[in-house]
């Protein structure tokens, strides 16, 4: 009778240990899902927490500028991204983008005639309001115009690809022409500036030359003329004087006339 007695006392509580396993150590109930002993779904768990931190995400600011943009010459393209777009100086909500993750920014700059070339750090890390990421790139345009500019915002969950939200805007800048002095103009110039020059030290070689001739020849002329001078100055002046000198067998004097012409007596 006492065995009984003490089998109606136990029952009860097997049937409820049995129906409702707990755990011995902190005495909690495990879920009827998970199979007792089991370890639990890791991609379940990642799942979770790539929800978290699409939930975690929160809205920044994107400001583009670009300076230098002209046909034939480098200019440069700037993307900023801020943690909080409402505390940006030019904040417009068409512009925000997801922060609050490791952002990357890429550029489709086609329309400019040429790929852009990165000079900053693709994915960089805007994890609180007052966080400042910056890009930066170089183009060179090669025709002039109004230019649409694609900007693609990505915010990846902690270091891998996983991309948490994804924004595309877009911006217009103005490519100016290029300057009309350069290229064949500019060499052109060059080789007619080089030739005038050429053409100027060769006239003062050749006046400084011909000057030396020149001079050359005046002073040969002036030491002759004085040669001469002092040559008539040394020599007798027969100028005036009378021609004294006769020729014997033709020149007689009057009275050997008269007796020539006088008869003869035999």
């Amino acid at each position: 009778m006492l065995i009984l007695y003490l089998l109606m006392l136990i029952l009860p509580v097997l049937v409820v240990c049995v129906t409702f396993p707990s755990d011995p150590l902190n005495g909690s109930v495990p879920s009827r899902d998970v199979t007792p002993g089991a370890s639990p779904d890791p991609q379940r768990d990642y799942v979770s927490e790539v929800e978290r931190a699409r939930k975690s995400l929160f809205t920044g600011d994107l400001e583009v500028r670009a300076r230098g943009l002209r046909v034939g010459a480098e200019g440069r393209l700037t993307a900023v991204v801020s943690g909080g777009w409402r505390a940006s100086p030019n904040a417009r909500p068409d512009r925000g983008v997801d922060v609050g993750a490791r952002v990357a920014i890429r550029i489709d700059c086609l329309e400019l005639g040429g790929p852009c070339e990165a000079h900053s750090s693709p994915v960089q890390n805007v994890l609180a309001p007052g966080d400042r990421a910056r890009w930066e790139w170089s183009v060179r345009p090669d025709k002039a115009g109004p230019a649409h500019i694609s900007f693609t915002a990505t915010a990846y969950y902690l270091d891998s690809d996983n991309v948490l939200a994804e924004s595309v805007s877009r911006f217009t800048f103005r490519v100016a022409p290029g300057k009309p002095s350069s290229g064949l103009l500019a060499d052109i110039w060059g080789w007619v500036r080089f030739s005038w020059d050429s053409a100027v030290h060769i006239a003062t070689g050749l006046g400084a030359i011909i000057a030396l001739f020149a001079g050359y020849i005046a002073l040969k002329a002036a030491r002759r003329s004085r040669e001469r001078r002092s040559d008539a100055e040394d020599g007798p002046d027969t100028t005036h004087a009378p021609d004294t000198t006769q020729n014997p067998g033709s020149a007689q004097t009057p009275a050997a006339d008269a007796a020539a012409a006088a008869p003869q007596s035999s």
